[in-house]
């Protein structure tokens, strides 16, 4: 019997020290047995119980009591410190302004500022629309443009009666104010001739509309005289002439695509211009005998910008497929990628100050990735287009970092080199 009784003893010790296990309670802090032993001390902190716990750091002031971690904010239960331009609570706990339009319930109108637009200063459009341009009864495009004010500037192309803006004929923005113009998931595709967008007065602003099918005459994506025009996350694709087309504009073009135009990505004279994280694509033609970036008197920088995979005329006369300058003094371009710009003798040409830029003629030589994002196989040197070390103060406006082509932030290391910044 006795014999019998040490064995079950030693049977249920042995079990105990399987459920004592370091591991295990490391797994298991909360475990009876362990914490009654000396793996899990018994008084350990588990982090802020309270608000009250977290004010010792003002910009972490909320205790998300699940995981005892102090945060900015914590969504759905405590968003009290994401005001003013950073009204929405993140999954990082974090307070950032509007992403999509869906962030902004009042107005359903996202500005690429990161605010929410007041729906008293929207004019909200809709293919075939015929309301009066408020919210719920959206109203054609030409009717809106007719309706701006100083107050109500702000147009924004709706989606929820179709995303094709086509039974309208071309667009004249021609008034002497501000116009913000929300075009995203929209397109616009003029019925007569002539440029798709005109701008000849004004600051205006356009995000994220696709524009597209200008044809006849002068049938440029966009053209824009004499004005002030900021094109963010725009698309200009398959016109029958240019993608953009200026004459002496103050011109922010800015993580945009220019695709499939013939006669050239971009046309721009005089004025002044800053393009940064654009990609200018398959435009041009066999018989283009310019650039299909063409910059003429401008002032101004051209950085960042991927020029790939375009077509130019067949070598004779110092041809440029690529960028082009003429009598633009100290214009910038550097750090962009240009390559693979059809037959011509040079990629880059002029008197642009032209410097650390990555050019050839065979774009297998980056390595792209789908949609001429770089990748794990991109050269770091020799040649350098990923992480190059002369970007840093090129990479910069006003003194904060730019966002790539995706708005995702640069540097991940150092700044790469064209449209896209390089993440693994």
């Amino acid at each position: 019997m006795m014999a019998r009784r040490a064995l079950v003893l030693v049977i249920v010790l042995a079990g105990c020290g399987k459920q004592l296990n370091p591991e295990f309670c490391a797994r298991n802090p909360d475990d009876q047995d362990c914490r009654a032993s000396d793996y899990v001390a018994v008084d350990a902190p588990k982090g802020c119980q309270s608000n009250a716990d977290c004010m010792g750091d003002p910009m972490r002031g909320v205790c998300e009591v699940s995981s005892g971690q102090c945060e900015q904010c914590v969504p759905d239960v405590d968003t009290s410190a994401c005001t003013g331009s950073t009204t929405i609570c993140g999954d990082d706990r974090t307070c950032h302004g509007c992403i999509t339009d869906m962030d902004c319930p009042g107005s359903n109108a996202c500005m690429p500022s990161g605010d929410c637009a007041d729906a008293a200063n929207v004019l909200y459009v809709a293919p075939h629309g015929t309301g009066t341009c408020d919210l719920g009864s959206p109203c054609s495009l030409p009717m809106a443009i007719e309706q701006l004010t100083a107050i109500r500037n702000i147009i924004k192309l709706t989606t929820m009666q179709g995303t094709t803006y086509d039974a309208d004929p071309k667009l004249l923005l021609d008034k002497a104010q501000k116009v913000i113009v929300l075009g995203i998931g929209a397109t616009f595709t003029p019925t007569n001739d002539g440029a798709a967008i005109s701008v000849t007065a004004g600051d205006v602003s356009i995000d994220g509309l696709t524009v597209t099918g200008a044809k006849g005459g002068m049938s440029d994506g966009i053209a824009c005289t004499g004005a002030t025009l900021s094109l963010r996350r725009v698309t200009s694709s398959a016109n029958g002439e240019h993608g953009i087309k200026t004459t002496t504009c103050t011109l922010t073009i800015e993580r945009s695509r220019f695709s499939r135009n013939p006669r050239g990505g971009m046309l721009l004279t005089g004025g002044t211009l800053e393009a940064r994280n654009n990609i200018i694509d398959a435009n041009g033609s066999t018989t283009l005998k310019n650039g299909n970036v063409e910059l003429a008197t401008v002032s101004g920088r051209f950085v960042f910008n991927t020029v790939a995979d375009n077509q130019s005329e067949q070598g004779g006369g110092g041809r440029t497929g690529g960028v082009k300058c003429s009598k633009a003094g100290t214009f910038l371009v550097a750090h962009n990628i240009i390559v693979d710009n059809g037959g011509a003798n040079a990629a880059t040409s002029g008197d642009c100050t032209i410097v650390d830029n990555f050019v050839g003629n065979d774009s297998a030589a980056v390595k792209f990735a789908a949609g001429y994002h770089l990748s794990a196989a991109t050269p770091v040197t020799n040649p350098i287009i990923r992480d190059d070390p002369n970007a840093d103060a090129d990479c910069k406006v006003n003194g904060e970092y730019i966002d790539d082509f995706d708005g995702q932030p640069r540097p991940y290391q150092l700044c790469d080199r064209g449209a896209d910044e390089y993440r693994p």
